[in-house]
């Protein structure tokens, strides 16, 4: 069964309501939704964006071959499977003092069990009750969930006590991607949405290939935006060449002499004007996959007495360097900055059902960044 669709319908919504707002009235069923049309001549002009028949959506494209993007492949799995709801294979139960070291035990023991068919080890089961956590608890195999018994009253807590600013439950897998010969594409234009890059000559590539595509942030680029003159003399706004390259992670799915597909589009266009793309064959062996976290009440301890205390946990949970994963059902109160944070090396994870709630700190940059992500094709359902 796929999901995809529900995914799609949700990134699309802000510019599907744009578009269905400008609805003529007495409009036939069936007929195209009007869109907006950008006015400036140095842009592509768009008749329609996204038209409504037989109840599917379809998507137009401009006089360059841009249309809104497919964002239906983000989370686990490409959303294309379910979470699944791995077995437990051992149980923690609450008890007085610090659970750190006996719940990472638990963690490694399952993180040293065989991998099965469905590529996960077991599930680790925290019974209901509190346990207090005075250090960070560390996912770092492949195949491994994490799991309570409810983030709701009665369910299972985990109070991250002590002035450190550590995160609370880190998934870490280890930066050790090696990147092959980077290959130009060829110069034409690829436009926003496209999953087929083209070569001007033979290529290397195989299918199931896990390949960077890079967009470069060329001289020419920063001259046509404006960003090489913003009249600020300040590192903070100063743009340089390679500065804001744009990287996708991707696999390729098939092949032909002189052009691969991708699995999921690039989300900006490669002009050759301005640098066109590249692409680089990646191995990456320290990588996780189909590691979860669930059913969890996070809290941090702080003192009471200063409602801006900074010197306690910053972050529930943190993800890097990890593909195809999860956090669900889980509710973080009174950290300083993220309930969930999933960063560059992350790539197709879910965050559904969850929660951050009454942080504590300053009311400044880098806090109360309830759910932030710096991975790719991230899913986020049902947050607040």
């Amino acid at each position: 069964m796929s999901f995809r669709i529900t995914i799609s319908l949700t990134v699309s919504m802000a510019l599907t309501a744009l578009c269905i707002s400008h609805k003529i009235e007495g409009q036939v069923p069936g007929e195209d939704v009007p869109s907006i049309v950008f006015s400036s001549d140095s842009m592509p002009q768009y008749k329609t964006i996204i038209n409504a028949r037989d109840d599917e959506l379809g998507y137009s494209r401009d006089s360059l071959g841009n249309r809104v993007p497919d964002f239906s492949y983000c989370g686990y799995m490409a959303s294309e499977k379910p979470i699944p709801d791995i077995p437990v294979k051992i149980t923690v139960s609450a008890g007085p003092g610090d659970a750190t070291r006996k719940i990472q035990e638990a963690i490694d023991y399952v993180s040293s069990l065989p991998v099965d068919e469905s590529g996960f080890r077991g599930a680790i089961l925290l019974e209901k009750g509190e346990f207090e956590i005075g250090g960070s608890l560390f996912i770092r195999s492949s195949g491994v969930v994490l799991r309570g018994s409810g983030s709701g009253a009665g369910g299972t807590v985990l109070m991250g006590t002590g002035v450190d600013r550590e995160t609370l439950i880190q998934v870490a897998g280890r930066n050790d991607r090696i990147q092959g010969e980077k290959l130009p594409l060829a110069k034409r234009y690829f436009p926003l949405n496209e999953t087929e890059l083209v070569f001007e000559s033979p290529h290397p590539f195989k299918e199931g290939d896990r390949v960077n595509v890079n967009r470069p942030s060329t001289k020419e680029w920063l001259e046509r935006i404006g960003t090489d003159r913003l009249g600020v003399d300040d590192f903070r706004t100063h743009w340089d060449p390679g500065d804001f390259d744009i990287n996708w992670d991707r696999t390729v799915v098939a092949v032909s002499p002189r052009s691969i597909t991708l699995d999921a589009p690039i989300t900006n266009a490669l002009d050759p004007d301005f640098g066109g793309g590249y692409v680089t064959k990646y191995n990456w062996e320290g990588r996780l996959k189909n590691v979860g976290v669930e059913n969890l009440h996070c809290l941090s301890g702080f003192d009471p007495s200063n409602p801006k205390d900074e010197n306690h946990r910053w972050m529930a949970i943190t993800m890097n360097h990890l593909c195809d994963g999860w956090v669900r059902r889980v509710v973080a109160e009174n950290f300083v900055s993220s309930a969930v944070a999933v960063w560059e090396g992350c790539r197709r994870i879910t965050v559904e059902d969850c929660k951050s709630l009454s942080p504590i700190g300053e009311t400044a940059n880098y806090r109360r960044y309830s759910f932030q992500t710096l991975g790719q094709m991230l899913c986020g359902v049902r947050l607040s």
